[in-house]
């Protein structure tokens, strides 16, 4: 399943001015313009700042937006007019699994090469699931060895003597 990141954390940015000595600020100067304690303001589609104490010219300022990383191949950022934020826009969202740059739809099963067989078992979410094809032998008798798959097939096959039996799990079929 696709993941991405919206992090409302944003970035305070404190600053400090002196005052010359015998001298009041009484105002938080921030590019050209003057603000009092407690005011608060926006500096574009930039950042929100407050005045914190306008006697030393204290300010905080954040980012206005959120920051939106690890955005899916099948979505964008997208900034309407008239605001600031972005969104995320994404193509067929609900409507299938996505999966290697395509999109299946709902109990479609596919093929992963020889790696894996999927199935997308929830196209509202985007879920699908995927199983290894290929049995994995990990205590095979040092009698038996595996030979490689025959043409046209993905799975390496098990070799024993004659008398040994080999137990596969219910339903696999060689691939």
């Amino acid at each position: 399943m696709d993941a991405y990141v919206i992090d409302t954390t944003s970035t305070a940015i404190l600053t400090l001015f002196s005052v010359p000595p015998g001298l009041c600020a009484a105002v938080c100067a921030y590019k050209g313009s003057k603000y009092q304690t407690g005011d608060t303001w926006q500096d574009n589609c930039d950042k929100t700042c407050t005045c914190l104490d306008a006697s030393v010219n204290l300010f905080k300022c954040t980012d206005l937006c959120p920051t939106i990383s690890n955005v899916p191949a099948r979505c964008q950022v997208v900034t309407n007019p008239g605001e600031c934020c972005g969104h995320l826009e994404c193509l067929n969202q609900t409507s299938g699994c996505f999966y290697k740059g395509a999109f299946y739809g709902q109990d479609e099963k596919w093929e992963d090469g020889c790696d894996y067989n999927c199935q997308c078992v929830d196209a509202s979410q985007g879920f699908y699931q995927c199983a290894a094809k290929c049995l994995t032998f990990r205590d095979l008798p040092s009698v038996c060895n595996l030979l490689p798959a025959p043409q046209g097939k993905c799975c390496p096959v098990v070799n024993c003597p004659v008398g040994i039996i080999v137990n596969y799990p219910d339903g696999y079929v060689p691939q």
